[in-house]
């Protein structure tokens, strides 16, 4: 049985006019509530991750994918003191998992996690499908 998991957001009810004319208030509010949870992975702004859905030809169906792999993200980051590079290896092998499957994640390059780590990482993930 799939988990349900829900993205914690600080943004509910709030009006995002910065994307306005380009993806809808809720849309931005949740492409806000992934890149306050991801965002410290790969250094971009919150422009480009907005862009970056914008320019998607599902932009739901991506930004429903992305908030998944937040979810499973920041559950395995609680309570770990987790370097960058760490915690960029979790992303890698979540968004590998998600757009090639397990066996893609299981191949993803580390730089600084384990595999074991990696492992309870693709578990998660797993539980969640």
């Amino acid at each position: 049985m799939k988990k349900t998991r829900k993205l914690e957001s600080n943004y509910a009810g709030q009006r995002d006019t910065s994307c306005r004319g380009f993806l809808s208030d809720a849309l931005c509010r949740r492409i806000r509530a992934i890149h306050a949870t991801l965002g410290e992975t790969d250094g971009g702004d919150l422009a480009s991750w907005r862009k970056g859905f914008f320019e998607d030809d599902a932009p739901k169906r991506e930004v429903a994918l992305w908030e998944n792999i937040a979810c499973i993200y920041a559950e395995f980051v609680q309570g770990r003191t987790l370097s960058r590079r760490k915690k960029r290896d979790v992303v890698m092998i979540l968004r590998d998992a998600s757009y090639e499957g397990v066996s893609a994640a299981r191949e993803t390059k580390l730089w600084e996690i384990t595999r074991a780590e990696a492992d309870e990482v693709i578990r998660l993930w797993l539980s969640c499908q």
